[in-house]
């Protein structure tokens, strides 16, 4: 009688084949996913940062009535996006936009008043900064 199919152990082997395979390659489609979605962020943080520039121009200061005009893009699909003001009752204000990954990863991105867009992730229990 001849046997069809595959035996337990010729599924198992298989298996463990696929399982080796995928975890060689999942660090390779995390990377550009990652890029993808920092990219995503970048975007968002410059649309926010160019609101509060055309409110600024329209207004003559970032805050209105001593409150800060609501962002047009809070978050992205993977992103939060915070604000940060500084100092605090300033007339003219001075702010800062976040960006930080809603799935714990430790980069988050930091968008100033003048422009300046970094990086920053802790390193060797220190926060490093990076330019773009």
């Amino acid at each position: 009688m001849r046997r069809m199919g595959f035996s337990l152990l010729e599924a198992m082997l298989a298996l463990l084949l696929l399982a080796l395979l995928l975890s060689q390659a999942w660090p390779s489609y995390r990377q550009p996913l990652r890029r993808i979605r920092l990219a995503e962020a970048r975007v968002a943080l410059m649309e926010n940062a160019n609101f509060l520039e055309d409110w600024y121009q329209r207004q003559g200061r970032y805050q209105d009535e001593a409150r800060w005009p609501p962002l047009p893009h809070p978050a992205t699909p993977h992103y939060r996006l915070e604000f940060e003001a500084r100092p605090h009752g300033h007339p003219h204000g001075k702010y800062r936009l976040y960006a930080r990954a809603r799935d714990g990863d430790a980069t988050y991105l930091v968008l100033d008043e003048y422009g300046a867009l970094r990086q920053c992730e802790p390193h060797d229990g220190r926060l490093r900064c990076e330019g773009f």
